[in-house]
């Protein structure tokens, strides 16, 4: 591009010295602004060091996949034959501003003659059809780079050596105590192996669950048989235990509140309302049980 430059500025220049003559001769030539040719040369030898200067530096392809949220990056990496190199956001170009930072570097030079004139003759050869992208955005390795960034960033906090108490019996806890007893808790999980026994584990779940829900038809086949031959009371009465067993579920899962903050005590005060005090009890216990199985990992 910068010898696309240098041949425009030698052309539009001739151009503009045959038109000149061929005006003088037929002495049309007053209205005709004349250009200093040395002062065009200082433009143009200036112009031509900025655009050495800006490919020096880089200019930033756009493209619109690229979003900062309203942020730009601090520092980019330039990968030239294999080998990745960091610089700053602010050092390298937009086609935007490599155009604007040639005009404004142009218009902060004072040479005395034709001042104006003569960087009009600059501004003519349009100074943006010489400035084109030379660093370019590569999507997949960008992708590729942030993936191993967050897959390396630890879920743990803290470090706890060999027998150093964490915390004492008592003692409060705060928001940093909480948080080096959850890594410490992922941690010993993820010792155990959990993952290469999830089956296993969902199998023992399953089987605690079916036999607490054994237990709840025993008791009603064995005290109270009338709920038990009505299906709409039998409905009711699992429809509440599964609600509420799903509610404490789901409050695990988000680990952001309490799970003492679900209303479990409500289940045997509805039912004692509908049915009696003994059949609410059973089902509250059994309800517990279930969901302590549940909310576990």
């Amino acid at each position: 591009q910068i010898k696309d430059f240098e041949r425009a500025f030698t052309s539009k220049w001739k151009e503009w010295k045959l038109e000149y003559d061929s005006l003088k001769r037929l002495n049309l030539a007053k209205g005709i602004v004349v250009y200093n040719y040395d002062s065009v040369r200082k433009y143009y030898d200036i112009t031509h060091k900025l655009l050495e200067s800006i490919y020096e530096h880089g200019v930033l392809e756009f493209n619109e996949e690229i979003g900062y949220e309203n942020q730009e990056p601090e520092a980019i990496q330039i990968v030239k034959n294999k080998v990745a190199t960091e610089v700053s956001y602010s050092s390298v170009f937009t086609l935007k501003s490599a155009y604007t930072y040639i005009i404004q570097s142009l218009n902060n030079y004072n040479f005395q003659e034709g001042l104006n004139q003569n960087l009009e003759f600059i501004k003519a050869l349009q100074l943006n059809n010489y400035i084109v992208p030379t660093l370019f955005y590569d999507f997949e390795t960008s992708e590729r780079i942030k993936n191993e960034l967050i897959d390396a960033i630890s879920l743990t906090k803290g470090m706890v050596q060999e027998g150093e108490r964490v915390i004492s019996k008592g003692e409060m806890i705060d928001v940093d105590k909480f948080r080096l007893l959850e890594s410490l808790r992922r941690e010993y999980l993820s010792s155990l192996d959990l993952t290469a026994n999830r089956s296993l584990l969902f199998a023992g779940k399953f089987i605690l669950v079916l036999f607490a829900f054994v237990i709840i038809f025993l008791f009603m086949f064995r005290f109270r048989p009338s709920i038990l031959e009505s299906r709409r009371k039998t409905l009711f009465i699992l429809m509440l235990m599964v609600v509420f067993i799903f509610i404490g579920h789901f409050v695990y899962q988000i680990n952001e509140v309490s799970i003492y903050i679900v209303p479990f005590a409500i289940l045997p005060i509805l039912i004692n309302t509908f049915f009696d005090s003994r059949s609410g009890i059973v089902y509250s216990y059994n309800n517990c049980v279930i969901g302590s199985i549940l909310c576990t990992e």
